[in-house]
C-alpha cells in the first residue's frame, strides 16, 4: 500500500503513515514526492506500526 503523507506549512511538520507491504520503490518515491515537495528541512513524524518490510535482506 505505501506510504501516505500531509503537509502542515504553519508548523513546517510532515506526517507520514505507512501501511501494508512496503518496498524500496515505496522508500524511493516518498523520497522523491518529499523533495519535490521542498519540506527535507520540516520536522517529520513518522508511524510505522502498519507497516511490513518487502524488503530482501541481501
Amino acid at each position: 500500500m505505501g506510504f501516505q503523507f500531509d503537509i502542515f506549512l504553519p508548523d513546517r511538520i510532515v506526517t507520514v503513515v505507512a501501511r501494508g507491504d512496503i518496498t524500496m520503490f515505496d522508500l524511493a518515491k516518498l523520497t522523491k514526492d518529499l523533495i519535490d515537495a521542498q519540506v527535507l528541512t520540516y520536522r517529520k513524524i513518522i508511524d510505522i506500526t502498519s507497516a511490513t518490510s518487502a524488503i530482501a535482506e541481501n
